[in-house]
């Protein structure tokens, strides 16, 4: 059985979709600034020490170059970003933590197949820690990048069930 995609939860499908917008153009304003998540958080949450307002997200992702499509100079207007945010601030205090934060830069990944997880990026030389199951949630720590050695692609990773 299979229900329409925007159906009553139209409206969290959309923010999480507007968040995802934002999260990419604070990713690439992070990189090319090279700033910590940390010194980006202070950067939007400005002068209050709280955590991240509502106004103060908005605003900042407003005038951020990263945030402006390409193909027609727009951006997310101040209705998306608020819904954005509030996608962030799941408790409604209206505050986004230094957690919170950190969350939307995280990359979870999930174990199709059974696998060893090993200390090192060379396998060749790298203990195995254990075994990785199908269908086990990873916490991603790095990008993936290429194994020269063995051609595969390769991440550094904890798992979400056990820390390892």
């Amino acid at each position: 059985v299979a229900e329409p995609l925007v159906g009553d939860e139209k409206e969290d499908f959309v923010a999480a979709s507007l968040l995802a917008r934002a999260t990419e153009a604070l990713r690439a304003h992070r990189a090319k600034q090279s700033k910590s998540l940390d010194a980006l958080f202070e950067e939007i949450q400005g002068s209050e020490r709280d955590g991240i307002s509502e106004a103060n997200f908005v605003a900042f992702l407003k005038g951020l170059p990263e945030a402006k499509s390409p193909q027609d100079s727009s951006g997310l207007d101040e209705a998306q970003l608020k819904a954005a945010f509030k996608r962030i601030d799941s408790v409604g205090g209206g505050r986004v933590t230094a957690a919170q934060f950190s969350d939307l830069f995280t990359c979870k990944y999930c174990c199709v197949s059974p696998i060893a997880m090993t200390d090192t990026f060379d396998i060749t030389v790298g203990k195995v820690i254990r075994k990785l199951e199908a269908g086990e949630v990873l916490e991603g720590l790095e990008p993936p990048a290429k194994d020269d050695g063995s051609g595969l692609v390769r991440a550094k990773v904890r798992a979400v069930r056990d820390g390892a």
